[in-house]
């Protein structure tokens, strides 16, 4: 559901250390 979705990316974007490789 979108509320769902909306959480887990205010998940994401919460974690400070998550490794971002490009």
């Amino acid at each position: 559901s979108p509320s769902d979705l909306t959480a887990f990316s205010h998940l994401l974007a919460d974690q400070p250390n998550i490794p971002r490789v490009q």
